[in-house]
């Protein structure tokens, strides 16, 4: 505060010394008969604060030519962090001027997460994601959900059927382990058909229980009803959005309603026309593969050679193609898909297990 107050009388006292110079009367007359020797004075100025410089005569202590200096600015050190910042609230830094110690204050941008992943890889029965940890918080976030794997069983034949006795297999899950046993009655499907697995894995999953107690019937030919309605049971029969079904043709309450309504509103299926479904016409192999392409989201095939008698352009060739690719058809014994050919229910039952073992 006294450098201040010099500072303002010296400026002050400057100024009047100044004036004076024009005015003689204003000299002392001591100072007017000296013949002045003067030496420079100065009160330097500070980091925030002028300083004053003036000429003062050593024989008479006249004082003249007041001149103020300007501040020299502060000197600060580096920075330096007072309060950390988190990864959402600002820190706080300081620094000090290493002549007068002031200090000057400023903050610290939060530091923001820094997100490592964590892969969940997807079970038999419970899904996959992605989870990503803030290393230096408690703030995570999930992404990339994946479905559940689904069980891979290898099925073993313990005993056939009998008139007196239940079929038993051994369904054992090459993944986790899982073990269980089913009891089966079909009398009409031979251990040794490459429809064998699939019709118990069916059975065992719910998609079908047989024409009857002892029939599946495997030669029989499959309606588009039965076919969306066993491809509904496999997705986990799923509930429809909406109630209102697009096809008057397809019963109110009828067993395949559902299955119906939901490959509508998913895609599988526009129906024959605008209005009709057909329900009761049957499936052709074509229909069938072009179904399980469009659950799975239409993927795309690779570039290959298909079957001769499917046709680049046809509505089902890339679906065909990518059945192909998947293992999910290996066509005809003649090296052909036939596509119009109506498909039996060994053979979607098939389709649809080896669509599972893909997924």
């Amino acid at each position: 505060m006294r450098n201040k107050l010099t500072v303002f009388f010296r400026a002050f006292l400057s100024l009047i010394l100044a004036i004076s110079v024009l005015i003689p009367c204003g000299v002392p007359a001591q100072a007017a008969e000296c013949a002045h020797e003067f030496i420079e004075i100065r009160e330097e100025p500070g980091c925030d604060y002028s300083g004053v410089a003036w000429q003062e005569c050593v024989l008479c202590g006249y004082e003249t030519g007041y001149t103020l200096l300007d501040p020299v600015g502060h000197s600060f050190a580096q920075w330096y962090v007072t309060t950390a910042p988190t990864c959402t609230r600002e820190g706080v830094q300081v620094r000090d001027c290493t002549v007068c110690g002031a200090r000057e204050t400023a903050t610290v941008p939060p530091s923001g997460h820094a997100y490592a992943a964590e892969v969940r890889h997807p079970t038999c029965t419970a899904g996959g994601y992605t989870r990503f940890n803030c290393q230096f918080c408690t703030s995570y976030y999930i992404a990339d959900y994946t479905q559940p794997l689904g069980h891979s069983y290898n099925i073993i034949l313990l005993r056939e059927p009998t008139d007196t006795a239940r079929g038993q297999v051994r369904f054992t899950c090459t993944r986790c382990s899982e073990s269980h046993v089913t009891y089966y009655t079909f009398r009409d499907i031979d251990s040794d058909a490459y429809y064998f697995t699939p019709v118990l894995w069916a059975l065992d999953a719910g998609i079908t229980s047989g024409l009857d107690d002892t029939h599946f019937g495997p030669a029989a030919l499959c309606s588009r009803a039965q076919v969306v309605t066993f491809l509904w049971r496999s997705a986990g029969k799923p509930e429809p959005v909406s109630s209102e079904n697009p096809f008057p043709d397809v019963p109110r309450g009828s067993f395949c309603e559902k299955a119906v309504l939901w490959a509508y509103e998913t895609g599988i299926t526009t129906g024959t026309d605008a209005t009709h479904f057909s329900p009761n016409a049957s499936c052709n192999r074509a229909e069938v593969v072009t179904f399980l392409h469009r659950f799975r989201g239409c993927p795309e095939p690779e570039e290959g050679t298909g079957f001769p008698d499917v046709l680049a352009g046809s509505f089902c060739h890339m679906a065909v193609l990518w059945a192909a690719q998947e293992g999910i058809t290996l066509g005809m014994d003649d090296g052909t898909f036939r596509p119009t050919l109506s498909c039996n229910r060994a053979q979607i039952v098939t389709f649809l297990y080896r669509d599972n073992m893909n997924p």
